[in-house]
């Protein structure tokens, strides 16, 4: 089976809620848990690890058919993890049902009710196949899974550096200087050629004596018609200055242009302005700004591309407006708090196989539309009271 066929198979089987292994991982660490899955993949496993709801479904039972299903589950202890009460919850189901594989992406000491078990420590593991806590990780799903280690998958065919391109660089630069040259023929023979310049097209060299000087006559000057036997009648101006011809007759000197004289500019003063008196100015002072509360640990319930799921956010209450913002610091949701018409808590419990867990729901009506938000455990009622501060509105409950 294929890497591209293995992963379109691990996919219909995490959605159906069925998969070798379930990965254990927080919102932090989306990245390093996504290399993790894939090299999973390629090794012929399937597995559950992107927190995608599928339309129609719940996000809690979605979760709770996947780990009930799974064969192996693989918890990513990181320093975000060991503070998420997601996690703490999923590992103590995986450690009820002894199908927990620990391992370390981050220096740290693991929770004290998961330290029996051994951990793999995959903090300075890289992709290397041959690193030894790699292959003790991949033994220890083997066993838990109870099949044996699927063969590595083959390596692609190398490719040389370059490639085809290298080999045809030659035979470009063949067409290339002959183009140029068909080029520069083409154009030499459009040009026409002018009188008593040789064409360029034409390899023959024609060699011809010299002619001879020619002999030296005294051109007779030109007839005038007397009108007066003392006024002669003025010649009418031509275009071209007469030939002199007598040898006697000295050329005129050339009219020279008078030097130009530059004109002399002197700049002008610049404008000075009188001095500001320091003690004159009003002091000027910026309010201070309030730092920004933030409080983790939230999901914020969207639509994605027409699926709904629960985006882990931070939750940060803002000079104007309530934040909601990813690991990235990016923005996921703004809400003005003059937008809030309405707030409605509501508290559910849950019971996930035999561990109890409470969930806080908070929604925020903003007049055509709602804002749906799952509040952490630890703080919700102080996020609560700074709902009513911030916005004037009253939670409902």
């Amino acid at each position: 089976m294929g890497a591209a066929h293995q992963s379109w198979a691990a996919l219909v089987i995490r959605f159906d809620g069925m998969s070798d292994i379930f990965i254990s991982y927080a919102s932090g660490d989306r990245e390093r848990a996504k290399v993790l899955a894939e090299t999973l993949v390629r090794r012929g496993w399937s597995v559950w690890w992107d927190r995608t709801i599928p339309p129609g479904q719940e996000y809690d039972k979605v979760i709770e058919n996947a780990l009930d299903s799974a064969k192996c589950v693989v918890v990513l202890w990181s320093t975000t993890s060991v503070a998420s009460s997601w996690v703490k919850t999923e590992a103590a189901e995986a450690m009820r049902r002894k199908i927990l594989v620990p391992a370390l992406i981050d220096h740290l000491t693991i929770p004290l009710e998961f330290r029996r078990l051994q951990a793999a420590d995959l903090s300075h593991w890289r992709g290397d196949p041959d690193h030894p806590e790699w292959k003790k990780f991949l033994d220890s799903i083997a066993a838990t899974i109870q099949e044996p280690l699927p063969p590595l998958p083959p390596p692609p065919p190398h490719v040389p550096p370059g490639g085809w391109k290298r080999a045809m660089w030659p035979a470009f630069t063949v067409i290339g200087a002959l183009a140029g040259v068909a080029l520069g023929l083409m154009l030499s023979r459009s040009q026409p050629a002018t009188p008593g310049q040789a064409d360029p097209a034409q390899n023959t060299t024609v060699i011809a004596d010299p002619p001879p000087p020619p002999e030296s006559t005294p051109t007779p000057p030109p007839p005038t018609a007397a009108v007066n036997p003392t006024v002669a009648k003025p010649r009418a101006p031509t275009s071209r200055p007469p030939v002199v011809t007598a040898p006697n007759v000295a050329k005129p000197p050339e009219a020279r242009p008078a030097p130009a004289v530059e004109p002399v500019t002197r700049p002008l003063p610049e404008p000075t302005a009188p001095p500001l008196d320091a003690t004159s100015l009003p002091a000027v002072t910026a309010p201070p700004k309030l730092a920004d509360e933030m409080f983790e640990e939230t999901l914020l319930i969207a639509t994605v591309d027409g699926e709904v799921e629960e985006l882990d956010a931070t939750l940060v209450f803002g000079d104007t407006s309530l934040l909601l913002r990813d690991e990235d610091a990016k923005i996921l949701r703004s809400v003005p708090y003059s937008s809030v018409r309405k707030a409605t808590y509501s508290r559910t419990q849950r019971r996930i196989m035999f561990v109890r867990t409470t969930r806080h729901q908070l929604i925020l009506g903003t007049g055509g539309e709602e804002v749906v938000l799952r509040l952490p455990d630890a703080s919700y009622k102080t996020i609560l009271s700074q709902i009513e501060k911030h916005t004037g509105v009253k939670v409902a409950q």
